[in-house]
């Protein structure tokens, strides 16, 4: 028993240094021995955000604290835990215990994320074997990740990589650009033909000239150009090959040439939209309508073969143009493909080119044959004067038919006589009335000649008119403004002399006739100075309506 109460004797006194001991124990900070940010990356489009978790270590530490810091807060920011894209960059967000001693880091990487992909070009034509770069735009343009991937719906008939389209097979296929970011796709329809065996045309331009016919319709002159040739104010100069178009289409006042199938014009009476106008040889006018320009080495001057028929194709993708040709010109078929850009110069306003001399067309003897009808007071007058109508033709015109067609020339003369003279044309000379003066048919005096008019796309008075094209109608070339017209008897024999300008198309004609004419009455036909046609009475002159179109000087 004593042996105990010394124990308890001995604890007691030990008990007050225990209890110092254990809570001197207590009273001591525990160190933070490590910290850690998790993610380490991230990676934020713009406004986007991010909560990051800290962990201090050990979980009892005294101080866990920490705090955070963007390296470049114009890149990123950070508060209360969350980092926010600000800009694209890199930035670095640091977390560091409370005493300083450790750190940790997460990198943030802030990018422009891809909102829509677009394609160009939207349709290609390839040949087997030739190869088409297509590009990819982004939105925004300077979205930070712009890698695409590209499928071939058919890669056995056209195959991509990196955006390099190859025609494989003849056949059609979708190649597919899809964005990494965002997932994104945009397609383009490659046609892969066989090879291209035609003349492939490295330049092209025009005209756009408006409704300049008074047809109804819009009118558009388109060139395509290979090897040197080169285009200047309506002429062409320089050795290769070029195709020359006059094409028709709905009015609409637009300078953009519009896709469409266009086919030749073959009558007068045809539909004229999307339609080009076959080629017409006008002597020393020059040329109307469409043609084949060749100059080959070799060759001592250029040849202009008028078009005949053929289809023309074209094609628009945004500002780029396709246009294939398929074209028969002096009996032998030409193909031309253009691509790339096409501007039209706007010259409906402009008038023709300017011309610094007059064309001048000396007939001398040619015209042969003549034709005289007599219409009497056709005009209605009121008996101021009688009608003369003439035809003084070459010996190319078959005056047996009464409709008169190409090839040929022919000098149509309108003449007034005095009523005492019956139905006898006078000896004399004719003055060309000016077209302004003639206020009422009462102007129509005797020994005047009725200039070159154009009423309703028909013809009238005095003009020059030929065509090269066997049963061609005939083109109006020359206008008589001022001039005189001199006729002289002999018997039966009559010598008609004439001598008129065209001051408006800077033409003029001369030549003279001598021989028995042919005579017809037609006092029975009755008409109207403004209905007055070439065809009004006895002959029919198939004249092309679209009177005076704009020919090509060569």
């Amino acid at each position: 028993m004593s042996k105990i109460k010394s124990i308890i004797a001995a604890f007691a006194v030990m008990l007050p240094f225990l209890s110092a001991s254990i809570l001197t124990s207590c009273d001591k900070d525990v160190n933070v021995s490590g910290v850690q940010i998790q993610p380490e990356t991230v990676v934020l489009g713009i406004g986007e955000t991010q909560k990051i978790t800290v962990s201090v270590t050990p979980s009892d530490a005294t101080d866990p604290t920490y705090s955070l810091e963007s390296s470049d807060a114009s890149v990123a920011t950070v508060q209360n835990d969350v980092v926010t894209a600000v800009a694209p960059g890199e930035a670095v967000i640091t977390a560091t215990t409370a005493d300083g001693s450790l750190k940790a880091t997460c990198k943030v990487t802030v990018v422009k994320h891809v909102e829509d992909i677009t394609i160009s070009p939207t349709q290609v034509k390839v040949t087997v074997g030739e190869t088409q770069e297509i590009s990819v735009e982004f939105t925004p343009s300077d979205a930070t990740n712009k890698e695409v991937e590209w499928v071939s719906s058919k890669p056995e008939v056209a195959s991509v990589a990196g955006g390099v389209v190859t025609g494989v097979a003849v056949g059609e296929a979708l190649i597919t650009a899809t964005s990494v970011d965002g997932g994104f796709s945009a397609a383009c329809k490659v046609t892969v033909e066989e090879e291209f065996n035609g003349i492939v045309a490295t330049t092209a331009g025009g005209y756009y000239c408006g409704d300049q016919y008074g047809t109804g319709y819009d009118n558009d002159l388109l060139f395509l150009l290979s090897g040197n040739v080169k285009e200047g104010g309506l002429s062409l100069a320089g050795k290769g090959t070029a195709l020359w178009l006059d094409l028709n289409l709905p009015k609409t006042g637009a300078t953009k040439l519009p896709a469409n199938h266009y086919i030749p014009i073959l009558s007068d009476d045809q539909e004229q939209s999307y339609t080009w106008l076959p080629g017409t040889e006008m002597g020393a006018w020059g040329i109307v309508g469409s043609f084949i320009y060749s100059y080959q080495e070799g060759d001592t001057e250029p040849q202009y073969i008028m078009a005949e028929k053929g289809t023309v194709d074209v094609t628009v993708d945004g500002s780029e143009y396709t246009v294939d040709a398929v074209i028969t010109a002096g009996g032998k078929e030409y193909k031309f493909r253009y691509t790339g850009s096409i501007v039209l110069k706007d010259v409906k306003d402009a008038g023709d080119p300017p011309v610094e001399e007059y064309t001048e067309i000396d007939l001398g003897k040619e015209l042969t044959q003549a034709y005289l009808e007599f219409d009497g007071d056709i005009y209605k007058t009121g008996g101021v004067s009688n009608n003369w109508l003439i035809y003084l033709a070459d010996s190319q015109v078959d005056f047996t038919s009464q409709s008169l067609v190409g090839p040929g020339k022919i000098m149509m003369l309108e003449l007034n006589t005095a009523p005492s003279a019956g139905k006898e044309l006078s000896e004399g000379t004719y003055n060309v009335l000016n077209p302004t003066e003639i206020t009422s048919s009462a102007s129509l005096a005797p020994f005047t000649v009725v200039p070159g008019l154009v009423n309703d796309n028909a013809v009238y008075g005095t003009w020059y008119l030929a065509t090269e094209t066997k049963g061609g109608q005939f083109q109006p070339l020359c206008g008589a403004q001022k001039g005189t017209v001199t006729v002289k008897k002999s018997g039966k024999t009559y010598t008609i002399d004439f001598d008129v300008t065209d001051d408006d198309y800077k033409i003029s004609v001369k030549g003279s006739y001598t021989g028995v004419p042919s005579f017809y009455d037609g006092t029975a036909t009755t008409s109207s100075l403004s209905i007055r046609s070439a065809a009004s009475s006895g002959k029919a002159l198939n004249v092309r309506n679209l009177a005076r179109r704009q020919a090509f000087r060569k």
